[in-house]
């Protein structure tokens, strides 16, 4: 199991509000309603830098919420492959925008962060990139 001191570096991350982890290492990370998803979850990144776990972000989301993720997400993809990436923000925002919903994308080398908020309700979704040419091939096939 994981040390305490690493959950208690965990939680003084602004924007967690709860920290599970499970057998598997991953770790479960309750985020609450936060300006940019991507300056919370490179902190944690820091913390568990080459440690093995997997992260996995849970949001205060809708089934709305969650169809508009899965169809956002295909536009990243597709931006991913061909570096389309101003076009995928201001089709993303305006996927948004149709379901009455506000869209921020947030990328670096390595993920595309995907934050989407409508009402109280918030979905976060982290999409690593591929970093190398065979990985993009495989996401085409």
């Amino acid at each position: 199991m994981v040390d305490d001191r690493f959950e208690k570096q965990l939680a003084t991350v602004s924007g967690i509000e709860d920290i599970t982890i499970d057998q598997e290492q991953v770790i479960n990370i309750q985020v609450s309603k936060v300006e940019n998803i991507k300056t919370v979850y490179k902190e944690v990144d820091q913390i568990i830098k080459n440690k093995g776990y997997t992260v996995n972000i849970i949001s205060n989301s809708t089934e709305k919420l969650d169809r508009l993720g899965e169809k956002c997400e295909i536009v990243i993809e597709e931006a991913m492959v061909r570096g389309n990436f101003i076009e995928m923000e201001t089709y993303v925002g305006q996927l948004a925008q149709d379901n009455q919903a506000e869209a921020d994308v947030f990328i670096d080398k390595n993920r595309v962060y995907l934050q989407l908020r409508s009402g109280s309700n918030y979905l976060y979704r982290v999409i690593n990139r591929p970093q190398t040419v065979q990985e993009m091939a495989n996401r085409t096939t």
